[in-house]
């Protein structure tokens, strides 16, 4: 394995990893099912995108950049929104991530991989190392997020999907920010 590809991995699964421990600090249970199904998603996403990006060429590259960092933050927002939301709401809450808000969620973790996908042939890998090194860190880093967020969750109690829903507003934020 490629050190750079290695760096770029774990650079690109940041986001997976913050929004995984924001998942973990809702009321999801604590099923390694529900942990597998998020790091299996953020990663296959964060691969897909990567694998997009490589194969798109410049000029939706430099259109995809132009916007990205919007598209990411409506949807870290929106799915923010609702979970402070529903955190405040008396209705009974799933014990799950359903599907719209999981499918969400990978892609707005994903869309820097897209725009990385371009330039994984000046990084000394092969596109099959690359693209599988980086949705292996993504998964393994949303696994162990998710397991992270549950246990201040046991801590915090009744506040922690407000908590994670706040993280996902600031997530979105942050990314939104630093492209202006």
């Amino acid at each position: 394995m490629n050190l750079m590809v290695f760096i770029v991995a774990v650079a690109l699964a940041m986001d997976c990893l913050a929004v995984s421990v924001a998942a973990g600090l809702t009321r999801i249970s604590k099923k390694v099912s529900e942990a597998l199904k998020i790091a299996t998603s953020f990663g296959s996403f964060q691969s897909i995108m990567a694998l997009l990006g490589w194969t798109a060429g410049r000029n939706f590259i430099e259109f995809v950049a132009g916007i990205d960092h919007w598209v990411a933050f409506v949807l870290l927002a929106s799915v923010g929104t609702r979970m402070v939301y529903g955190s405040t709401s008396r209705e009974k809450h799933p014990s799950y991530l359903d599907l719209r808000s999981l499918l969400i969620l990978s892609l707005a973790t994903s869309i820097d991989a897209l725009a990385t996908g371009l330039c994984l042939t000046i990084l000394d890998g092969t596109l099959t190392s690359s693209v599988a090194t980086i949705g292996a860190v993504s998964f393994l880093l949303s696994f162990i997020g998710f397991y992270t967020g549950k246990q201040v969750e046991e801590f915090i109690g009744s506040k922690a999907e407000a908590i994670g829903g706040l993280t996902l507003i600031a997530i979105g934020l942050k990314t939104l920010i630093e492209h202006l």
